[in-house]
This record gives structure tokens, C-alpha cells and sequence, in this order.
């Protein structure tokens, strides 16, 4: 733990001198920047190379989780070393910022971290935060697996703060009335947030299946925590919900009026894309519609490409983020 508290002490001093640095530049730049209209920063999401990283590896669901807790590199059966990420996604793609899956490293150990941040700094990526899978439901009816749950998610945080990343993304599954659910997350990401913090981090809860689908029931659990560190991750679809089951809810929100909800609390989004027609726009996500709810709400940080690639239409990853890619870039 004493390696974690120094990383705590020297990150704090770090954005301390940077926010007096970027004050100054501030007062005698302000007339500039008062006149120029800030354009949308784009990511990538080490999800859209999931292919590249997994192989065929998560085909089998059940074999895929039982190596990632007994053999986690044993699911890293693509042509893409997940180290080799950030360059990629500069050099390749040309973007200058990423998002990770942890999945993509869940074995590994804070060498590897400070690996992977020296990759980022020598190819100048900035690393903007890490989803977090296959760690517990933070919602589970039982108070000791909700416990185990927020103590399998403290490693992210300590392993985001290496990279330099601004929030942890964290899904907020659970089972029982939706009251009963609401109660029992709101524990965890109390608790989460409250870690979080001297690490100058936030927690972010993605529409991800379950309540946390529901964009009036994730507004709601938010409010009722009321921590500054906390908000979402907004993605273009995942609005189907179930208050019984976290994946294939028979109930669907509409995906518009769900982002419009969710986007005063956005601290990311997510650009989901699936297929795309002949005139290059997506086939599932009207992107104009979901950009201009983007803007009305003063969003200032990165939208993400997410490439799924799924569909008739449906592309190679590399040809499918550049479509989503360029597409965004229509709109904004």
C-alpha cells in the first residue's frame, strides 16, 4: 500500500502545479480562447479492437470467464498486443487519446501499467480512463459480495491513476426491486466515490444493461449520492432494461431521449456503431441527431469511437472505426 499512497501524494502535487500552470495561461490567453469555439475531442475505445485482442477467445462465454479468473492472458488470443495499443490508435487511426477495456489486461501488475504509460507518453496518447468488467455486481443483494465487489474495483483505480486517466467507468448491476437495487448501489459507488477522490478521480456508471439502462433510474441513484466524482458514461444505444435481468431487458428506452437525460452528467461518450449503408452512415444510430444533443449540452470532454461490428453491413474493425470515425467528424 505504500507504493499506492506515494502514486496518491505525487498525483496530487502533479494536477496541483498544473492547474496553477494552466491558470496562468489562462489569464493571459483569455481573450483568445473567449473567441474560438472549442471543436469535439474524438477517442478510441480498445473495444473496437476487441477482435484483434481476444481472437475467437469470448465465443465461449462461459470458457472465456473461467480463463480470465484462472488464466487471464489465456483470453488474448488476437494478433494485437494490448501494450501496442496507443500506438496503434495514433498511428493508425490518428487519434490522440484512448479509453481501455480492463479486461484487455486483467492479470497484470503495476509494472505493466507504468509499461503501458511509457508507450502513451512516447507516442503522446493521453489515456483517459478504464471500464471495468468481471469484478462483482457493486449491486448484489448480499452486503459481503457487495463488499468483495468494491474490493476487487480498488486495484482500478490505483492502475487508472498510473496512466493518468481522468475517471473509471463501473456498471451498476443488481437484482431485486428497482428501490432494492437503487439501495444496494448506491452502497458501493458511495464507497467507490469516496476512494476515488484523493486519487482525482472519477467513477462513471455506463448504460449497461439492468437499471443502469434506464436513464431515469440511473439520474435518480446519482442525485440521491450526490458526489461531485460522479456521473456517466453515456453510450449511443444500451438502452434496453430489465428490473430482473442485467442483459437482454424486453423493455427498451428510446436512445434520444435517454442520451438528451444522461448527457448533464457525462464525463464520456461512448460512440456506438454497428453497420453502415452506402452514403457511410450508421445504420442503427442516427449520428446528426445524437451530435446535436451532444453540443446542446456543453459537453467538453471526448466522444469515444466504439466500433461493434455487427449487422449485415457490418465492416472489418480498422475500415468500421474509420467510418465511425469519419462520420462523427461530418457532424461536428
Amino acid at each position: 500500500m505504500a507504493k499506492n499512497e506515494t502514486l496518491l501524494m505525487s498525483r496530487g502535487a502533479f494536477i496541483k502545479s498544473s492547474a496553477m500552470v494552466s491558470a496562468s495561461l489562462l489569464l493571459g490567453g483569455c481573450n483568445f480562447l473567449g473567441s474560438q469555439k472549442k471543436k469535439q475531442k474524438l477517442s478510441l475505445s480498445q473495444w473496437s479492437l476487441h477482435r484483434a485482442l481476444f481472437g475467437n477467445s469470448k465465443e465461449n462465454y462461459s470458457l472465456w470467464q473461467e480463463w480470465l479468473a484462472t488464466n487471464p492472458d489465456k483470453v488474448l488470443q488476437g494478433t494485437l498486443n494490448s501494450l501496442d495499443f496507443p500506438s496503434v490508435a495514433k498511428n493508425t487511426y490518428g487519434f490522440n487519446a484512448v479509453e481501455y477495456v480492463n479486461t484487455f489486461f486483467y492479470g497484470k501488475q503495476e509494472d505493466y501499467f507504468n509499461e503501458l504509460k511509457k508507450r502513451c507518453d512516447d507516442v503522446d496518447v493521453e489515456s483517459l480512463l478504464i471500464m471495468v468488467d468481471e469484478e462483482g455486481m457493486l449491486g448484489d443483494p448480499s452486503s459481503e459480495k457487495r463488499k468483495e465487489s468494491v474490493e476487487r474495483h480498488k486495484k482500478w483505480l490505483y492502475n487508472a491513476a498510473i496512466l493518468g486517466c481522468h475517471s473509471v467507468r463501473v456498471n451498476a448491476h443488481s437484482k431485486g426491486t428497482k428501490a432494492e437495487q437503487q439501495d444496494y448501489v448506491i452502497e458501493s459507488l458511495t464507497a467507490l466515490c469516496d476512494l476515488a477522490k484523493p486519487l482525482s478521480l472519477d467513477i462513471i456508471i455506463e448504460n449497461h444493461g439492468g437499471m443502469s439502462s434506464e436513464p431515469n433510474w440511473l439520474v435518480d441513484t446519482i442525485k440521491k449520492i450526490d458526489k461531485p466524482n460522479l456521473g456517466t458514461m453515456v453510450d449511443f444505444d444500451n438502452f434496453k432494461y430489465s428490473e430482473t435481468k442485467i442483459w437482454n431487458g424486453e423493455l427498451v428506452y428510446d436512445r434520444y431521449e435517454g442520451v438528451e437525460l444522461l448527457m448533464p452528467y457525462a464525463k464520456s461518450v461512448s460512440a456506438k456503431s454497428y453497420s453502415f449503408d452506402a452514403n457511410g452512415l450508421e445504420e442503427t444510430v442516427d449520428y446528426k441527431r445524437m451530435v446535436e444533443i451532444i453540443e446542446k449540452s456543453n459537453f467538453s470532454n471526448h466522444i469515444s469511437v466504439e466500433y461493434e461490428g455487427e449487422g449485415e453491413h457490418s465492416l472489418n474493425e480498422k475500415d468500421g472505426i474509420f467510418a465511425t470515425k469519419n462520420l462523427l467528424e461530418r457532424y461536428i
